[in-house]
């Protein structure tokens, strides 16, 4: 029975051995290979079709992700919400509804006169915004004349 078991663990530890070596031969093999067999542009070439081959992969990825989301959106979100909105029309009516809020009264606007500016008040104001958008300070420039225009 032990000569079984050692015949076995031996068998089992070449095959091992052997396979590991194969792997490591045919890993490091490839780069020699791509580079004494292969001309720039069948590597060009190679390499396009890995990158087409990885974003392919990509987005069915996030193709997927998504397609899971919107489904999970479906199951734990729009049903039931649909389920509480048919549910609440039925408790609604075995319930009295409120009354009605009391109209609020419009708040009365009295009607308020606005003092008359003279000339020398809307020439100053016209000098203080003037000084504000030119940032420069009053006594830097002078106001000489403003005409009105007709008001709407």
């Amino acid at each position: 029975m032990e000569d079984i078991i050692e015949t076995t663990a031996e068998t089992i530890a070449e095959t091992v051995a052997e396979t590991v070596s194969e792997t490591t031969a045919a890993s490091s093999g490839f780069g020699d290979l791509m580079q004494s067999t292969l001309t720039f542009s069948e590597r060009i070439t190679l390499g396009l079709e890995v990158l087409l081959f990885g974003m392919a992969v990509v987005f069915a990825v996030l193709i997927l992700i998504w397609a899971i989301l919107t489904l999970f959106k479906i199951i734990f979100y729009d049903i039931p919400n649909k389920k509480s909105a048919e549910a609440k029309p039925v408790a609604s009516e075995t319930t009295p509804e409120p009354p009605a809020p009391a109209p609020v009264p419009e708040p009365v606007v009295e009607a308020v006169s606005e003092p008359a500016l003279d000339d020398a008040e809307i020439a100053a104001a016209i000098a203080a915004a003037i000084a504000v958008v030119l940032d420069k300070p009053q006594t830097s420039f002078r106001v000489v004349s403003f005409r009105r225009t007709a008001s709407k």
